[in-house]
């Protein structure tokens, strides 16, 4: 899940490798555990997978709000230097299992981020938020390399309602939605235009709410129509069909492409800025 390798495919960003880079950390005062911190934003967040990795392995905490008082949120400069040392060009999640742009992360450690990717230019950086607004502020404050990719999270209409607009008030040379968890049907109407790439998934854990594949389907005709790069990263635990009934998969998360639908074995990249 973490580290110099991820099994989450839209990571690699168009590079054939993905990782996953978690600088900014956090250890329970009482306990003195280490881990992670986030909080509830949305109905998204409810069975978040980094939540459940951070109760199991982390600090033991549930990423609800007011828990800082807590924890000692720190970044940690070992971590925060480890894209230095990789060779080889990978896409990296920055924060897969916080959010970059949350209340706690100072915008010296932002700063701190933003110059390691313009140290590692062969790398794509791609930061992912539910928090659009604090994320295009940051944007228009501060240049952002090339190799910085900006994205918010998505799972209904009135989450994309209110962060499509952040995004595209981000200045970023690729932007991003990701629709994971698909929730509801989201119609993203003239908001994808100008939006560099799409990715979709259902969701997965053993909580997981169900995900109709005609969700999906509607949301990559929308990106074929815009000229948005779409990216199927998996159906999710409980798929429907789009004409009822659960449409049967083996693989936990259904992230097997020749389980999905024809239409939907998608998996494009945007073209990235030379």
């Amino acid at each position: 899940m973490m580290g110099d390798n991820t099994k989450i495919e839209w990571a690699q960003a168009g590079l054939g490798r993905g990782a996953s880079w978690n600088p900014i950390r956090a250890r329970d005062k009482a306990s003195g555990r280490r881990g992670y911190h986030c909080t509830h934003v949305s109905e998204g967040c409810r069975f978040c997978y980094a939540e459940r990795f951070n109760q199991r392995l982390g600090t033991g905490l549930a990423y609800k709000p007011g828990h800082e008082a807590q924890l000692h949120i720190y970044l940690d400069q070992g971590t925060l230097m480890e894209p230095m040392a990789w060779k080889t060009p990978r896409g990296i999640f920055v924060c897969s299992m916080s959010d970059a742009f949350g209340e706690w992360v100072p915008d010296a450690w932002i700063d701190m981020m933003v110059k390691v990717a313009v140290e590692c230019a062969r790398h794509r950086f791609l930061f992912l938020t539910k928090r659009g607004a604090r994320m295009a502020a940051y944007s228009r404050a501060h240049a952002l390399p090339a190799n910085v990719w900006c994205g918010v999270s998505v799972e209904d209409q009135s989450s994309a309602d209110e962060r499509l607009p952040q995004l595209h008030a981000t200045r970023a040379a690729i932007r991003f939605v990701s629709y994971e968890p698909a929730l509801a049907d989201v119609d993203f109407g003239p908001q994808l235009l100008g939006i560099d790439w799409l990715i979709g998934g259902g969701e997965s854990g053993p909580e997981a709410r169900s995900s109709s594949l005609g969700w999906h389907a509607h949301a990559l005709a929308q990106c074929q129509a815009s000229g948005t790069a779409y990216f199927e990263k998996q159906l999710g635990a409980r798929p429907v069909r789009s004409a009822g009934g659960p449409h049967r998969i083996s693989d936990a998360k259904g992230g097997k492409m020749d389980e999905w639908p024809r239409a939907l074995r998608v998996r494009e990249f945007p073209e990235a800025p030379s």
